[in-house]
């Protein structure tokens, strides 16, 4: 086993000095002492670790946010961003609806958040424009420098909901609504959503208007800002049963769609429901389950759950924690998507998790923030963990170790970081590139030119 480790500089030094050494290891006993020493860095994928801020919110310019739940965060390889979100103040017994909104107990938060990796801080970002009011149970997407948010509720749950694209330019920091054509889906939250970059579509399917809920899939033609139904729901027994807060993944031709429910049930994920595009079906996929290894070993499939978390990294889908309205799931799983084969793998979440969010950089590194810990006494965590899902690339490995190592990082200029040698595509994860240089947010894909999503004579 090899251990990088970065002599550490003090302020006289110059950018050249900064030196790595390699320690070996010459015994398994001196291994697991390095291992149990938190100052000596290594790589720890399939672990799940705490992110530790600052936890104080005297004012809107909080240091971190408060706890929540049915909020949205994506990531790049810089920044996790978090939008929305809602909480109810614990009293101890139930209020009706209307009490706690008189007495300001039910919270929903316009707040757009950045947690940026290197800093290993929260920092609130105050933006323009027009935001979407309706915070809970809403779809995000992050494509290039910009959050896309759709629909979502706001409270009570379905006496407000939205229908909207909302788009937030992260470079300006400026809301926008999208005019569209066509017929768009009903007003609604915990629905999903696909964004297919081939075809520059965005795909809506499922959701509740909280007394409904449906299966319905929709398509916005991005550049023509045009809604086409792909299918309506016929109530047939081959179709999947209406439901909301479910997760789903694709492989550019089909749209599986894991879990999800109602307000009572949570349904199972040993068949898999798969839309397909072209002959704009479904069918039904059984899974393989997951097998421990032991002869005669039964195979284990997860719980059916709903509001659980989920990512995607090429053909493997992840899903960690939710519920099924008794029991909150601690579990993660992982599906291969072209065999249906589940495996359970063998590590638990810190706490358990149901309506919080989770997002993937493109290294493998899942992130879950937020959620609902307990369901009596419905309370919140605004708690970070991380997870290595792969084994990255080393150079994200060795990001890791100077990360680790050298806590002034955020502090060096630009120019310091690239004199160090350090490659450009790590310095502009801790400062963004000058306009003309660089992707301002260190991430690998935007919008074509001739989608003029963000046109000026719109607000």
């Amino acid at each position: 086993m090899v251990l990088a480790t970065m002599k550490r500089a003090n302020d006289q030094e110059s950018p050249r000095m900064w030196r790595s050494q390699t320690k070996y290891s010459e015994a398994p006993r001196s291994q697991q002492s390095i291992a149990n020493d938190p100052n000596t860095f290594y790589f720890k994928p399939l672990v799940f670790q705490e992110l530790k801020s600052p936890q104080v919110y005297p004012t809107t310019t909080t240091q971190a946010p408060e706890p929540r739940s049915g909020h949205r965060i994506v990531c790049d390889d810089a920044n996790l961003y978090s939008f929305g979100g809602y909480l109810e103040v614990n009293t101890g017994f139930t209020l009706p609806t209307h009490i706690l909104q008189e007495r300001h107990m039910q919270r929903l938060f316009e707040e757009l958040w950045c947690y940026n990796f290197a800093e290993g801080q929260w920092k609130y970002l105050p933006t323009a424009g027009k935001a979407p009011k309706e915070l809970a149970s809403h779809s995000a997407i992050l494509y290039g420098n910009f959050l896309i948010v759709f629909g979502g509720t706001g409270v009570p749950f379905g006496g407000s909901s939205s229908n909207k694209m909302n788009i937030c330019d992260l470079r300006s920091l400026t809301w926008r609504t999208i005019d569209t054509t066509g017929e768009a889906p009903t007003p609604q939250y915990g629905q999903a959503v696909v964004l297919d970059s081939t075809t520059r579509s965005f795909y809506v399917i499922g959701g509740t208007t909280g007394y409904d809920y449906s299966m319905d899939i929709h398509k916005l033609d991005l550049t023509k800002r045009h809604w086409e139904k792909i299918f309506v729901s016929r109530g047939d027994s081959s179709e999947p049963q209406p439901r909301y807060r479910h997760e789903v993944a694709f492989d550019g031709d089909n749209i599986y769609i894991l879990g999800g429910g109602t307000a009572r049930e949570a349904y199972e994920l040993k068949t898999v429901p798969v839309f397909n595009l072209k002959d704009r079906e479904w069918y039904m996929l059984k899974t393989k389950g997951s097998l421990s290894g032991r002869p005669n070993s039964t195979p284990r499939f997860p719980c059916p759950r709903k509001c659980q978390g989920s990512v995607q990294k090429g053909e493997e889908v992840f899903i960690c924690g939710g519920y099924d309205s008794k029991n909150i799931f601690m579990d993660l799983w992982k599906l291969h998507l072209p065999s249906m084969q589940w495996h359970y793998l063998p590590v638990k979440m810190p706490i358990p998790l149901y309506f919080h969010s989770t997002s993937i950089t493109s290294g493998g590194c899942m992130y879950i923030f937020g959620g609902v810990t307990h369901i009596k006494n419905n309370t919140r965590t605004n708690r970070v963990f991380k997870i290595w899902l792969t084994v990255p690339k080393l150079k994200e490995m060795c990001w890791e170790a100077l990360l680790h190592y050298r806590k002034d990082i955020r502090q060096r200029s630009r120019t310091y970081l690239l004199n160090t040698g350090i490659p450009s595509e790590f310095v502009n994860r801790v400062h963004p590139a000058p306009p003309g240089g660089q992707p301002e947010l260190g991430v690998a894909e935007k919008w074509d030119s001739d989608i003029i999503l963000m046109d000026d004579s719109e607000n």
